[in-house]
């Protein structure tokens, strides 16, 4: 009794056994290979579990506020977020969309111009072959279509367009489920673990609510923050056009570290050289400069407090490993599973943050 005391006092009763370890081992094992042929079944599930994990503070605030049920609460909130959503939606259909339209049609001709300012006319010699612009533009876009699918017709194209709308209505409906039933579910998915491991688990998921729900509404901040200086950069201070698209391609590609800085600021940079103008080179490179300067050390760190504990070489591993191992599934759960491995290696090896620190510190 002393003995199991002692190990409960050090968090490390629950792998006491090596059967018990290996059984886990073989476990999680078992659990990332299901999730590989289930990868894009469960993209609806953790987009909207997320979702939920935002926008559950609102819902217990308003049970305790105004004496509501769960369910009267969670429907509230869930109007309120569809009512967001549709405006979003008006917004990118009235705006966005015409702009994107705008744009694909004249990337071409952008794409020509930049070739041109590089080489000096609209052929070139490469290592003993002939390059022409149209040459390189037609590489492109069949590079693009090829990304985005091939060219399958008009079949093809409708059998993605449901698989879209399906994917998108499953994570409305499982957002309201989860909005209503989220503790139920959270009681349901500590049940699947065996009785011993049932208080490790628990401590996991406390320790890791906080940052979970800090990284998730940090992230959403910072790629709204980056869209919104962004327009107001590159449309009306330095007047470029399709500012509107830009800024939110800018935005979004906030989502991947350091790999999603380059690829905006390359994005930026054609989009100035198109332009054919010195002034509008020099201005969006500050611009991208001091929007670094801003999202970097001013608004992430300030956002994300101890929820960017993680080395950033480490997240960017996890995002590549991520993203190599269960594509989009794999960038949206690669921070939060590394963080998850250090804190369960961390109760494993029975450490603390000071110990941590002290192991950094050598």
């Amino acid at each position: 009794m002393k003995d199991s005391t002692v190990e409960n006092a050090r968090g490390t009763s629950d792998l006491a056994t090596p059967n018990r370890r290996w059984g886990l081992a073989v476990a999680v094992a078992a659990a990332l290979l299901l999730a590989y042929p289930l990868r894009f079944a469960l993209i609806p599930f953790v987009i909207a579990g997320g979702l939920a994990y935002v926008a559950t503070p609102a819902v217990e605030w308003l049970s305790r506020r105004l004496r509501w049920r769960r369910w009267i609460a969670a429907t509230a909130v869930f109007v309120l977020c569809l009512t967001l959503l549709a405006g979003l939606g008006w917004w990118i259909k009235a705006v966005v969309f015409p702009d994107a339209v705008e744009l694909t049609q004249s990337l071409p001709e952008m794409l020509r111009k930049v070739f041109v300012d590089a080489a000096g006319s609209d052929h070139v010699r490469l290592f003993g072959h002939d390059l022409s612009a149209d040459a390189v533009i037609g590489e492109a876009g069949s590079s693009v279509r090829a990304m985005a699918g091939g060219e399958g017709g008009v079949g093809e194209a409708l059998f993605a367009g449901l698989g879209a709308l399906l994917m998108f209505v499953l994570t409305i409906s499982t957002f309201c489920y989860f909005l209503v039933s989220g503790p139920t579910l959270a009681r349901g998915v500590l049940w699947l673990f065996p009785p011993w491991l049932r208080p490790s688990v628990a401590g996991v998921a406390a320790t890791m609510k906080p940052f979970l729900f800090r990284y998730v509404v940090g992230m959403l901040v910072v790629i709204s923050s980056t869209c919104v200086l962004s327009w107001i950069g590159l449309g009306p201070v330095l007047h470029l056009p399709h500012a509107v698209v830009l800024a939110l391609l800018v935005g979004l590609l906030e989502f991947f570290p350091v790999v999603g800085a380059v690829a905006s600021a390359l994005l930026l940079g054609l989009a100035a050289v198109s332009q054919g103008s010195i002034g509008v080179v020099i201005g969006v490179a500050l611009f991208t400069l001091a929007l670094r300067l801003v999202i970097d050390q001013v608004i992430a760190p300030l956002i994300y407090g101890k929820a960017s504990a993680l080395h950033p070489a480490a997240v960017l591993f996890a995002f590549l490993v991520g993203a190599t191992l269960y594509g989009v599934l794999g960038l949206l759960l690669a921070v939060p599973g590394a963080a998850t491995i250090k804190v369960i290696l961390k109760r494993y090896y029975g450490e603390t943050d000071s110990d941590a620190t002290n192991r950094t510190a050598l």
